[in-house]
């Protein structure tokens, strides 16, 4: 799987890949291949007689939020740094929703259960999706109005997030009225879903490839957003899974790989767009996505062993 983004890495750094070819493969991805995927995923594996399949990663997704906010937010105090606010409480709230959960979920699982995993990530980006387009700009861009003003109905309606809703409403629709989509069109959606892990992983070791340095940064807001991303949160997390073993095992594991996750990157394109931290979000995202190839084995690895 990190293989194939270092071959995102290699061709952009050797602009086999242009920056206007990765941002169009990025656009390919997110208006086509992701949306095919979540639609394909919700449609197959939703079953509307069981809400709470979707209302508990929802309930999840929210918790990591306000924990990733909650720490950030005492150790840029502890820690008395210059940096934005906004920014770090970001950086240590949105986690990467996609780019590397769905391949590393899809890499590990069985074809059924990867199928659950890509249903409970979409049931993630349902919350996920609208807070980070809305309160994210605001935090990430420091200007209050900057959600109003900037923000349209296009970004938090966006092609992943209305696959995902778009799914859950079909599916129950047709339950209930007794009807199912066309083996052909279901059977395309599988397909383009197929290339979702390829594209997204290429696309994102292109992004990695564009950030130059981290000096720029304040280091030590650097090294307090990925301690906070990369090793408090996951181990709060890994201990509430130790401590219930309820659930279902593919959910937790999601769950696990979520909160392993270094931070979205969605964020570098709000603050291209928007406005912002440039520099330090670039170097954050540098950091924990190199750290990420020995972190998140880490931590999926002492899942394993502490839960069986």
């Amino acid at each position: 799987v990190f293989a194939i983004g270092g071959c995102g890495f290699v061709a952009r750094r050797r602009d086999v890949i242009s920056h206007q070819g990765l941002s169009e493969l990025s656009r390919l991805l997110i208006d086509f291949f992701l949306p095919a995927t979540l639609f394909h995923s919700m449609y197959t594996q939703f079953d509307p007689t069981r809400m709470s399949d979707v209302l508990q990663p929802v309930v999840a997704q929210a918790v990591l939020l306000v924990l990733g906010v909650v720490l950030m937010a005492g150790a840029s105090e502890f820690f008395r740094l210059r940096s934005p606010r906004g920014t770090l409480l970001s950086l240590a709230a949105f986690q990467n929703n996609v780019y590397l959960p769905l391949p590393v979920a899809i890499a590990l699982l069985p074809p059924a259960e990867g199928l659950r995993a890509q249903f409970y990530i979409g049931c993630y980006i349902l919350i996920f999706t609208p807070v980070l387009w809305s309160i994210g700009v605001v935090l990430l861009s420091g200007r209050s109005n900057s959600g109003s003003r900037s923000t349209s109905w296009r970004l938090l309606l966006n092609p992943p997030f209305v696959a995902a809703l778009a799914g859950l409403i079909v599916k129950t629709t047709f339950t209930f009225a007794g009807l199912k989509l066309p083996h052909a069109l279901v059977h395309f959606l599988s397909l383009m879903g197929n290339g979702t892990v390829p594209v997204a992983m290429v696309v994102l070791g292109g992004i990695l490839a564009e950030v130059r340095s981290v000096r720029a940064a304040e280091k030590r807001a650097i090294m307090a957003v990925t301690v906070v991303k990369m090793f408090i949160i996951p181990a709060i997390v890994l201990a509430v899974l130790t401590l219930s073993t309820a659930g279902d095992p593919v959910f937790r594991l999601v769950l696990m790989l979520m909160a392993a996750a270094p931070p979205a990157t969605n964020v570098s394109l709000i603050v291209r767009r928007f406005g912002g931290e440039t520099s330090l979000v670039a170097s954050v995202t540098l950091v924990t996505y190199l750290l990420s190839v020995v972190t998140i084995p880490l931590w999926l690895g002492l899942y394993s062993v502490i839960t069986g």
